[in-house]
């Protein structure tokens, strides 16, 4: 039971600073990977043109061309499985399956507790990693998710191939009962699906597949003209560009897009390289604070405490990482950074020297016009003692003068 119970701290541990590291490194690829595409943004920009896509110009043929307008196509996209067609330029079939997913934590003892619960699912849940073995899932599917293209799909005149029609987003689900065809492996269409489940009740291995496709009737396209075709734009850091677009777009729209994708997926990624880095820390630490919850109140100060240090050194080791990244791929932005926070150092230190010396001036003025504390005793020993012949002088003069007067 101990050796177990060692494996599994120990097992916490390899994972959180394999969580660590997979978190440095996401933040590393990310920052380069951010900077290299907006130079290919920034160089897009310097170079494409604006054209019409009713007219092909051959003198444009190798240049960076920004066109759009009306999808055409000779016929709709077919999925021949199940006799599935549509007047659409892009088809898409997702094929579900009904299994088992774990879900596990622990409680304040380490203690591991799973729950089981039934789900549809286009990806295979694999049970053999389940705590329990009981819980069995398919290990395939009868039919795999696939996307179905119509054939000479046309953007004004120039052709467009399936690299293209790829990013087409499929936002329309299609009405089986159009197509209700008599299916074979015992599959029928209710509710917009194709599934064997009976009754209503999904069994564990049941599939439902079910249609989208693409509405939009227009399209913008940023790419190098290849005669009447396109092809990808290539950056001097080795990024492409090869975008379609829905709708009616200029080259600076669709740039302005690219732009705030690059922007959503770096912040996207810092999160996730950052999160990896803290749950990696909190991972290495928790065998730890394991032994602290043995004692109620010390475990929730340790837990207070372990928590906020994670979290600091989380974020001191994400922050370094970018930094360093920066170094590599943007030395000259990280010099000028650097350079300006060695300002706001020095200047707050010349502050901090000013206020230090303005408070020493002040001090010493209050020193100096500040009456010094009347003190009884020194007071007594300055005041005249009496002295019992100073009286007897006093008297003897008093009485001469008396007879002078007589």
């Amino acid at each position: 039971m101990n050796t177990n119970k060692n494996n599994s701290k120990v097992g916490g541990i390899l994972i959180g600073i394999i969580l660590v590291i997979v978190g440095v490194i996401v933040l590393w690829l990310n920052e380069g990977r951010t900077v290299k595409t907006y130079n290919m943004i920034n160089e897009a920009q310097k170079e494409y043109i604006d054209v019409t896509s009713t007219q092909i110009d051959v003198n444009n043929n190798g240049k960076l061309i920004a066109t759009n307008g009306e999808i055409k196509f000779l016929s709709g996209p077919v999925d021949n499985e199940f006799n599935i067609h549509v007047q659409s330029p892009k088809l898409y079939r997702k094929v579900e399956i009904y299994q088992w997913k774990e879900n596990c934590d622990e409680d304040r003892n380490g203690n591991k507790r799973c729950h089981y619960n039934k789900v549809w699912d286009d990806e295979i849940i694999d049970s053999n990693t389940f705590e329990d073995a009981n819980y069995i899932n398919p290990t395939s599917k009868p039919y795999s998710n696939s996307a179905f293209y119509a054939s000479n799909v046309q953007v004004g005149a120039y052709s467009v191939d399936e690299e293209l029609l790829k990013q087409l987003n499929t936002n329309v689900k299609l009405n089986l009962s159009d197509n209700q065809i008599a299916t074979t492996n015992g599959l029928y269409a209710i509710n917009n699906y194709y599934t064997n489940v009976q009754n209503n009740t999904p069994q564990i291995g049941d599939i439902r597949i079910s249609y989208t496709y693409a509405s939009t009737q227009t399209a913008s396209i940023l790419a190098v003209q290849n005669n009447s075709s396109f092809r990808p734009y290539k950056s001097k850091d080795g990024y492409q560009i090869y975008e379609l677009e829905e709708g009616t777009l200029n080259g600076s729209e669709i740039l302005k897009k690219l732009s705030d994708e690059n922007n959503m997926t770096k912040w996207i990624l810092r999160l996730v390289g950052s999160f990896l880095v803290i749950f990696g820390l909190l991972a290495i630490v928790s065998p730890v604070q394991k032994l602290a919850n043995f004692i109620p109140i010390v475990g929730t100060i340790f837990g207070w405490i372990s928590g906020l240090a994670v979290l600091i050194v989380g974020l001191a080791i994400s922050l370094s990482t970018i930094a360093i990244a920066w170094l590599r791929y943007r030395p000259l932005l990280s010099v000028g950074l650097l350079a300006a926070v060695a300002v706001i150092i020095v200047m707050l230190k010349k502050s901090k020297t000013k206020k230090d010396n303005v408070q020493s001036v002040n001090q010493t003025l209050q020193n100096e016009f500040q009456s010094p504390p009347i003190n009884p005793q020194t007071t007594n020993q300055n005041n005249i003692q009496f002295n019992p012949q100073n009286n007897i002088n006093f008297n003897q003069q008093n009485n001469v003068n008396q007879n002078r007067q007589e």
